[in-house]
C-alpha cells in the first residue's frame, strides 16, 4: 500500500499527499527545512521525509485536527498554536480508523497507524518567522476552523498555505470552530496581506487554487450572515450541518463561484451559543 506521494510546487517546496487525501508540505532552505503538517498518522511520514531531505527540519502544524496532526506522534516535538495543543490528543487510532473507513475504499492495516504518545508542543505566535536559509516562513493566525488555525506565508516565494483555515469546502460546524462572524474577521487579516502573496496552497482537494478563493470564502461568510444561502443538509462522522451554497458531486459550487462553508445556524454571530 502506497501511503504518500509527492508533487513539486517549486524547486524547494514539495507537496506530500497522504493516503487519506490530506496534503503536507516540505520546504527546504539552504540551512534547514520545515515540514508543515503530518497527515493522519497512517504510514511513517517521518521516514518518508527523512528520505526526501538530508536537512534538519522543524514540524509546523496548521492546526490540531487528527487528519493533519496525528503523524506528529512520530516526532519528539511540533510547533502549534497553543489554542490547538489539546486537539492533538484526540487523534486516537480508533478515531483515525473511523475517518479512514469513511474516505477510503480499501482500509489500511491496523499496523499502519502511528501509536499515540505524548509529544512536546512548542507554541507558534502570530507573526513568528521560521528562517530556513533563503526561505522565510511567517505564521499568520486565522482562527475559525479551529481556534488555533494558522496559515503560513512563504515570503520570498509569495505563496500562502492556508491549511484548513480557508479552502473550497471549509468546515465551521465543529465544537472547536468559531462563529461565522469571527471567522470573517480572520479572513480579513488574510485579505489585508493580499499584496504579499500571489499563490494559494491548500491541505485538501487540489494543492493550488486561485488567489481569489480567500475573497470568495469571505463573501460566503457575508452571505450566511445576511441569509443569502441555500442551506443544503450535510452529515459528517455523526455531526449534522448545512452547506451554505449548493454544490455538484465534486463539491464545486453550482453558481460558479469559489469557496464554500459548512456551518451551523446557531453559530453565525459571535454572541450566539458555542456549545
Amino acid at each position: 500500500m502506497v501511503f504518500f506521494k509527492t508533487k513539486k510546487i517549486n524547486d524547494h517546496i514539495t507537496c506530500i499527499m497522504s493516503l487519506t487525501g490530506e496534503m503536507m508540505y516540505l520546504a527546504e532552505g539552504k540551512e534547514k527545512a520545515a515540514l508543515i503538517d503530518t497527515g493522519t498518522g497512517i504510514g511513517n511520514i517521518r521516514q518518508f521525509v527523512n528520505d526526501l531531505t538530508s536537512l534538519p527540519y522543524d514540524v509546523l502544524l496548521t492546526h490540531g485536527h487528527m487528519d493533519h496532526a496525528a503523524g506528529g506522534f512520530l516526532f519528539d516535538s511540533v510547533f502549534i498554536d497553543p489554542m490547538d495543543a489539546e486537539l492533538i490528543k484526540t487523534g486516537s487510532i480508533e478515531e483515525r480508523k473511523s475517518y479512514a473507513d469513511l474516505v477510503l475504499k480499501e482500509a489500511p492495516p491496523i499496523s499502519a497507524y502511528v501509536p499515540v504518545k505524548e509529544i512536546e508542543t512548542q507554541p507558534i505566535s502570530d507573526g513568528e518567522l521560521f528562517d530556513l536559509g533563503g526561505i522565510t516562513i511567517e505564521a499568520i493566525k486565522v482562527p475559525g476552523h479551529t481556534q488555533g488555525s494558522v496559515a503560513f506565508l512563504f515570503r520570498e516565494d509569495r505563496i500562502i498555505l492556508t491549511g484548513d483555515a480557508c479552502n473550497t469546502f471549509t468546515f465551521l460546524f465543529l465544537p472547536e470552530s468559531l462563529s461565522i462572524e469571527e471567522y470573517r474577521q480572520s479572513l480579513q487579516r488574510l485579505l489585508d496581506r493580499a499584496k504579499d502573496y500571489d499563490r494559494v496552497l491548500l491541505s485538501h482537494g487540489t494543492p493550488e487554487v486561485q488567489k481569489e478563493i480567500i475573497q470568495g470564502v469571505y463573501d460566503c461568510c457575508t452571505d450566511i450572515m445576511t441569509g443569502n444561502v441555500d442551506d443544503v443538509p450535510f452529515e459528517f462522522m455523526g455531526k449534522e450541518a448545512l452547506i451554505a451554497k449548493k454544490t455538484g458531486e465534486d463539491r464545486s459550487r453550482l453558481d460558479g463561484k469559489t469557496g464554500n462553508i459548512v456551518y451551523n445556524k446557531d453559530r453565525v454571530f459571535k454572541t450566539e451559543n458555542r456549545g
